[in-house]
């Protein structure tokens, strides 16, 4: 992991961090935990209006070419993962699911 909580302009990066693959790649991870499901499911967050705010974010990190502490960002694709986050249903545990390429 390169970073987290990672402030890129007004915006801020969750995780960002090398996945060595193969291939490897560049990624910052969106989490989105929901404490109940009561309001919808946390994929259900992860709306066009918190895409364009990450597309933003993104972009400002790649343009620096390096992290706010001055860490050098590694020349690799970059890929935006989305990390859910759900408590347990009361018949299983937390549920943890991982999208691979959520902008693509």
């Amino acid at each position: 992991m390169l970073g987290r909580n990672v402030h890129a302009g007004r915006g801020e990066l969750d995780i960002v961090a090398v996945d060595p693959g193969p291939p490897a790649r560049l990624v910052v991870v969106e989490v989105r935990w929901r404490g109940t499901r009561g309001y919808g499911g946390a994929e259900g967050s992860f709306d066009g209006r918190k895409r364009l705010h990450l597309r933003a974010g993104i972009a400002r990190l790649l343009e620096a070419g390096h992290l706010p502490d001055g860490v050098p960002l590694p020349r690799h694709p970059i890929a935006l993962d989305l990390a859910v986050v759900e408590p347990s249903d009361g018949n299983s545990g937390t549920r943890v699911v991982l999208y691979k390429n959520a902008l693509a």
